[in-house]
Formats: C-alpha cells, sequence, structure tokens
C-alpha cells in the first residue's frame, strides 16, 4: 500500500507491518506525534537531517551520503547460496553470473545434489534478484527448471555462486535530481534465445531519471517467427510495467509521462501502425499497444542497439559490457559486506 499526503508533501509505503515514510523533519515529527496519540508504534530510524547514516529496511541497508541515499540488497541471501554450493573461502569467483548453454556444460557439477536443494536456492536467488538486475536472466533461467533440473542446471546455480561470490554486494544510488518529465522504459528481446523451446526472452527497466524503479526478464509465453515480433512482445510487456509503475507515483502525487525505448526498427513500425498488418498471427490480446500510442498515452522511441541498458536482462553478457551497463544506470557491485547486513 502507499499513500501520499498532500498538505505535509508527505509519502508512505507499507509491506505487512512495517512502513516507510519520506517527507521533510517537520512532516515527520508531525506524523510521528500523530501515530503515537493513536497507538503503540516502534519508530526504527530516521535517515537523513538529524537522523542516522544507515538502518535496515526489510534488511536492505540503506545509508545517507553526501550525493544522496545508496540502497544496499541484502546480502545474507548470496552468502547462504554460496554456502549450500560448498564453494570456500579460497574458491576462486567469476565476472559473469552466467555463460550461454554450450559453455557452461563444461563445467563440474557437484556430486550428491537432490532437487530440494536446487529448489531452495533458486529461491533464494529469485527473491536477491529483486534487487539485483546483474543476475535476473541467469536466474529466470535457473527457474525454468525447479521441478526437474538437470546437469545442466546445477552447472547454471553453480555459475551463478561464484559470480555472487566475487561481487557478494550490490548497492544502488540514489543521487538528487530534478522530477523528470518521463518516466524511461527500456526494452530488449533475445530472439528464439533458448535453444529447447526456441522462446525468446524480454528483459526491460523503468528509470525516472537515473534512478532504477523495477526491472524483469521473462521468458515469452508464444513463439515468435521473426526478431520484430518477438521485440513486439517486448514491447508490449514493457508498456504495462510503465503504466503500472506511472500508477503507483500518483498513488503519491507525481504525475509523469511514459516513453519505450528499443533497438527494433520493425517492432517500432509495428506500434505505429494499426492492425497486424502481414504480421497477421500477433496475438490480439496485445494489440491494444497500438490504441494507446495512437491516443498519446504513451511513446515508443527506437535508440541504438548499443544503448539499449535492457541488455543484461535478455542474455548472457561478457564482464566488460556488464559492468558498463551498471555504471550507466548507477548501480555498484562491492566485495566485503556492510556492518549492518544481517549475518546467515
Amino acid at each position: 500500500m502507499r499513500a501520499w499526503h498532500s498538505e505535509l508533501d508527505m509519502r508512505l509505503a507499507v509491506h505487512g507491518d512495517d512502513f516507510t515514510v519520506l517527507g521533510s523533519g517537520c512532516s515527520l515529527d508531525k506524523f510521528r506525534e500523530y501515530v503515537n496519540t493513536c497507538t503503540q508504534v516502534k519508530f526504527k530510524a530516521r535517515i537523513g537531517g538529524a537522523g542516522k547514516e544507515a538502518t535496515r529496511i526489510l534488511n536492505r541497508v540503506v545509508q545517507d551520503t553526501k550525493e544522496g541515499l545508496e540502497y544496499e540488497a541484502d546480502q545474507r541471501h548470496a552468502e547462504i547460496v554460496i554456502r549450500d554450493m560448498g564453494l570456500k573461502a579460497d574458491s576462486k569467483g567469476v565476472g559473469t553470473p552466467g555463460l550461454p548453454d554450450l559453455a557452461v556444460l563444461a563445467m563440474q557439477v557437484p556430486a550428491g545434489c537432490d532437487e530440494t536443494k536446487y529448489r531452495a536456492m533458486a529461491a533464494r536467488v529469485n527473491y536477491l534478484s529483486q534487487d539485483r538486475p546483474d543476475i535476473q536472466y541467469a536466474v529466470k533461467e535457473v527457474c525454468r527448471k525447479m521441478s526437474q533440473p538437470d546437469k545442466e542446471d546445477w552447472a547454471k546455480i553453480k555459475m551463478l555462486a561464484r559470480y555472487l561470490k566475487e561481487y557478494p554486494r550490490m548497492v544502488q544510488k540514489l543521487e538528487a535530481l530534478d522530477m523528470p518529465k518521463d518516466l524511461e522504459v527500456w526494452v530488449d528481446t533475445d530472439f528464439a534465445g533458448c535453444r529447447r523451446t526456441r522462446k525468446s526472452t524480454s528483459g526491460g527497466m523503468v528509470m525516472l531519471g537515473s534512478h532504477l524503479l523495477k526491472s524483469w526478464s521473462t521468458t515469452q509465453d508464444a513463439v515468435a517467427l521473426s526478431s520484430g515480433e518477438a521485440e513486439f512482445y517486448g514491447i508490449v510487456e514493457g508498456a504495462t510495467q510503465g503504466i503500472g509503475m506511472r500508477s503507483l507515483l500518483a498513488d503519491m502525487g507525481l504525475q509523469v509521462g511514459i516513453k519505450v525505448m528499443t533497438d527494433s526498427s520493425a517492432a517500432v513500425g509495428t506500434v505505429h501502425r494499426r492492425g497486424a498488418g502481414r504480421v497477421r498471427h500477433l496475438e490480439v490480446r496485445d494489440m491494444w499497444v497500438q490504441d494507446k500510442i495512437a491516443k498519446g498515452e504513451f511513446s515508443v522511441h527506437k535508440v541504438k542497439g548499443k544503448e539499449d541498458v535492457a541488455d543484461i536482462l535478455s542474455k548472457y553478457m561478457d564482464e566488460a559490457s556488464l559492468g558498463m551497463t551498471l555504471q550507466w544506470i548507477v548501480l555498484a557491485r562491492r566485495r566485503g559486506r556492510h556492518d549492518l547486513n544481517p549475518g546467515i
């Protein structure tokens, strides 16, 4: 749940019995005073101003800095996966969370591994990936075979564990900025990337200025017959995510437009016309995006392939390309551990 108090210019988000409030010092004081008159509440910490420099929110570390805030994923889950995969202190890490299937098959798979253990680790990295877009594609591939993992799947999760050993921490930097007019939704698709089903993968990021609000990596339901069709489905998914995020921001008193960014000229052409054209087998349920664009509810723009930051969410990337993309979206991989990170 989220809410916005227009008079105090204060925003609140609720998760279960935990809530986080954003506002000026004066507004927060009034909020605390009012709540204390209504019920008994334990206030954990205030970040910024006269408050603490760092605290944990849902086991994520939030650090106040001169440039803004730093938001850090819960490192404990990475450490548990590293431990459960049997990686020792002197085990070598790797610089990428995954490799193409044919390359990963050559890795040695640990003996005596059972399906229950695989599912437990897959579920854990799936939770961790909410705050780590660098592993989302690799995690998506690991989770596809949770019911019956084979040697290839064990090799994939071992590769992912070695990457987490090399980079156990992921920090998002949230620097102060002027309120942007639009959300930028970056989308990319790997056409027929699954060699077993020939289904494509859609990846995307919702950006508000330099702030990453949400990212995803999903296997498409339909089997696309061309790269343009696959990219079209990726745009539909991106538009859906953008509309949902715009509604969330509106609940908090923020009004923004939506710009969808893609590197596919064919998909841009498809969404800007009416009807399926020659691509008559397109899913009818996905054609609503053309009507929304015609009405000006959001726009779609073509970008160069090398500039599409959603690449890391649709395929395995080499270490250099992955690092450059993370730098662009102001995410930093770090070693060691923060003092406030919970232990395993």
